[in-house]
């Protein structure tokens, strides 16, 4: 699935694959994007996001770094600001967006906008929901966000500071 320009952050894109994910039953009806956050000793972070259809069926994921960014609930902030803006640039009306991180989502989900740890981001991702009414925030838990931890994982595992191809799409079959 390709976008439109590049996103604020680098991110690693790939393309598709058949492999079925879990826990898609929990949620809605639809599209589902899967976001996660990882951090690693303080030194940096990493972030990853899977891409399923309506049937749960894996379409695509993306993973990505970030420097100077210690706290684990920032750096999920900026997984779902960046899930939210691959989902609008790849032109999808409606998403579901949905992580692990229970705090971040019950913010976004009860408007909380004045918080100490990424207000504006909070504030950011409020005015994209606001702006794509097809969009909703959800939780599920650790084991039904597995996809988007392993690409957070493997993102965080790679030796290069700086981002350059990986295939997630083969390896996440490969894990599946």
């Amino acid at each position: 699935m390709s976008t439109l320009g590049p996103p604020p952050i680098p991110l690693l894109d790939v393309g598709g694959s058949s492999t079925h994910m879990q826990g898609i039953s929990q949620l809605p009806p639809g599209h589902v994007c899967y976001f996660d956050g990882a951090v690693r000793a303080g030194e940096w972070s990493a972030m990853g996001m899977v891409l399923c259809d309506s049937t749960g069926a894996f379409v695509s994921a993306r993973g990505g770094w970030l420097q100077g960014v210690p706290e684990l609930a920032m750096v999920e902030l900026v997984a779902l600001r960046e899930s939210v803006l691959w989902c609008v640039s790849a032109r999808f009306t409606t998403m579901l967006l949905a992580g692990d991180a229970k705090g971040i989502i019950d913010k976004v989900r009860a408007g909380v906008v004045n918080d100490a740890l990424g207000g504006a981001i909070l504030q950011e991702i409020k005015w994209m929901l606001r702006d794509n009414p097809g969009f909703s925030v959800h939780f599920v838990g650790r084991q039904n966000n597995r996809a988007s931890h392993l690409v957070t994982r493997k993102a965080l595992s790679l030796s290069l500071r700086t981002l350059s191809s990986f295939d997630f799409c083969a390896w996440l079959h490969l894990e599946f």
